[in-house]
């Protein structure tokens, strides 16, 4: 959709939803790989993700919808 758009940060965007994902495949590799406790940390990191994200980031999105 933001690439129909022509949105300029598309590339940005693109980015931290790689980051995101990165994050999480690790989080989940340490939990499987080491029987780690990670419950707490990875939803501490996806809640604050989340919120900058959508709240902050995301925010720029509305003058090209």
């Amino acid at each position: 959709m933001l690439a129909n758009r022509k949105h300029p940060n598309l590339e940005d965007r693109k980015f931290e939803h790689r980051f995101f994902i990165r994050r999480i495949t690790r989080f989940s590799k340490e939990v499987l790989d080491e029987n780690k406790e990670l419950s707490e940390k990875i939803l501490e990191f996806l809640a604050d993700w989340i919120k900058h994200h959508t709240f902050e980031e995301d925010q720029d999105y509305k003058k090209y919808l």
